[in-house]
């Protein structure tokens, strides 16, 4: 491959990359950002985004300094299990679990939702949830199983379609704001929307895949890491104006009576509908949404395929710190190594091709079996699991990485390939932080 060929790739999958972290982090609740954020109004909500984005990406960036720190692609189980013991590792384990097969049950609940809408209104006739669901799957499970790079291509399918929608939206809404409703001040309670904000910024269970994608190239997985990140903070500020500036401070179209509606989204739907006087956008809002959940289901489910194939390995290999010289010798003795296969070896490769099917299936199974059962013979008990995915997402995405960090650089090869700027403040003031997003949602 020449250089310019490569240069080229490498550019190509930093494009994936980044529209998998922002994907994976703008799911369809980014339309009802607004009715969360009503109650304390517009400037402290930005407030509110900026600090989430900030405590959240530090966190990011300390799960990559760890995943680094490591030799060969690991994930979750094998960081906290080689930094924070059996514990952290059982921890890592329950946290995962609940948050991702909520996370899966409802992005295929609500695809399955918006799916059937839109061909009602099309078409006239209903499809029925148990075979939506499987299409769906079938789908979704055909694209995991090949790998990370068909993930990437078809998310790129995915987030044109969303930012298209999500364009054409804020043309439609842009004429309608009324700029007064953004300077209104209002009372701003303790109870500050951050369990929710915490969700809108969570992509870290996707790093390990990507550096993996990506080759380790440091330079490289920063750059997607600041520029993914930033995307749907930007994404989120122009939703924000265009909604609170366009729906009526007060009133039943108003987004503090959203606040109390049974189905908020919905509402908003409707009351956008009716400010604006347009027969789009009800249709336009559940092409967004269905196109932000399908971004966030493949990073979910390619983050917990890698999960699994990580728990499944474990126990047989050794993820150490890694050191100065990892397989730098190595990879230089194979470019001229190249040994004639004898039958024992052929047979060795069958037995392992045989070996990889056994587990795509059984990772498969793991994957998608469980929240397909959810959504079929559970729907309320994921839905009351996601009443506490606040604290799922503080403890896996921020907690763990500080204490994975604390305890790794006590190690004298931790951060060789890179270390985060900041110390023990910054990881002490983001951990109390996180603390308070989980007493705020026991307490909401």
């Amino acid at each position: 491959m020449s250089q310019l060929s490569y240069k080229i790739s490498l550019a190509t999958k930093a494009l994936g990359a980044i529209l998998l972290i922002s994907g994976t982090a703008i799911g369809g609740g980014m339309i009802a950002l607004p009715v969360v954020t009503a109650p304390i109004g517009f400037f402290p909500s930005i407030v509110s985004f900026l600090i989430t984005w900030l405590i959240m990406t530090f966190t990011a960036f300390l799960l990559l300094e760890c995943n680094l720190s490591m030799k060969g692609n690991v994930n979750l189980i094998s960081m906290c299990k080689n930094t924070l013991g059996p514990k952290g590792e059982a921890v890592a384990w329950v946290s995962y679990l609940l948050l991702l097969y909520s996370l899966l049950a409802v992005y295929i609940s609500g695809t399955n939702s918006i799916i059937s809408y839109i061909f009602a209104e099309t078409t006239g006739q209903t499809i029925g949830p148990i075979m939506l669901i499987g299409m769906q799957s079938v789908i979704i499970i055909s694209i995991v199983v090949i790998g990370i790079k068909a993930v990437d291509y078809f998310n790129r399918f995915l987030v044109l379609g969303a930012t298209l929608c999500y364009f054409l939206l804020i043309g439609v809404i842009s004429p309608h704001i009324n700029y007064d409703n953004l300077i209104l001040t209002k009372s701003i309670t303790w109870a500050l929307p951050f369990p929710v904000l915490v969700t809108a910024f969570g992509y870290h269970i996707i790093i390990p895949s990507l550096v993996t994608y990506l080759n380790r190239n440091v330079r490289m997985i920063r750059i997607c890491l600041w520029i993914g990140s930033c995307i749907p903070l930007i994404l989120y500020f122009g939703w924000q104006i265009a909604i609170m500036g366009a729906l009526p401070s007060e009133g039943d179209l108003s987004l503090i009576a959203l606040t109390q509606a049974k189905d908020s989204l919905q509402g908003l739907i409707q009351s956008t509908s009716i400010v604006t006087s347009s027969k789009v956008i009800p249709v336009v809002m559940s092409g967004l949404c269905c196109f932000a959940i399908l971004t966030s289901l493949l990073g979910v489910a390619i983050s917990l395929w890698d999960f699994f194939k990580d728990a499944i390995t474990v126990s047989s290999k050794s993820n150490s710190p890694i050191s100065p010289a990892f397989n730098e010798t190595r990879v230089l003795n194979m470019a001229y190594e190249t040994p004639a296969p004898n039958s024992a070896e052929l047979h060795e490769s069958s037995t392992t091709i045989r070996s990889k099917k056994g587990q795509k299936i059984s990772l498969a199974l793991l994957t998608f079996v469980p929240p397909m059962l959810l959504v079929m013979l559970a729907p309320n008990l994921f839905i009351a699991l996601l009443g506490y995915a606040g604290i799922f997402v503080a403890i896996l995405l921020g907690i763990l990485p500080i204490l994975m960090c604390w305890s790794g650089r006590r190690q004298p090869t931790w951060g060789y390939n890179y270390r985060v700027v900041g110390g023990k403040l910054s990881m002490c003031g983001s951990l109390l932080f996180f603390l308070y997003v989980i007493i705020l949602q026991i307490f909401q």
